[in-house]
């Protein structure tokens, strides 16, 4: 039951982070910079351990997709080269 509301707790952080930066954030580069550097750092860190990478896939697919609108928001002609 704890691992249920652990997990309902994460996917409702990150529906609200996403909104909080593609919605309200007016920040530079700078700050897309700064966003990125710790959304890699999470998944680098939650991917070093087997048994966590198995236990958070659904975590660390959201933390991709965050990371690649953040990425697309700082460079919008990366996605014309895929």
């Amino acid at each position: 039951m704890a691992e249920l509301c652990i997990a309902f707790s994460k996917f409702f952080l990150f529906i609200n982070w996403r909104s909080v930066i593609f919605q309200k954030c007016t920040c530079i580069d700078l700050c897309y910079s700064g966003i990125k550097k710790y959304i890699v750092g999470l998944i680098i860190r939650t991917s070093s351990d087997a048994s966590a990478l198995e236990r958070e896939k659904v975590y660390l697919g959201k933390l991709n997709m965050i990371l690649v609108q953040v990425i697309i928001i700082i460079n919008p002609d990366v996605i014309n080269q895929f």
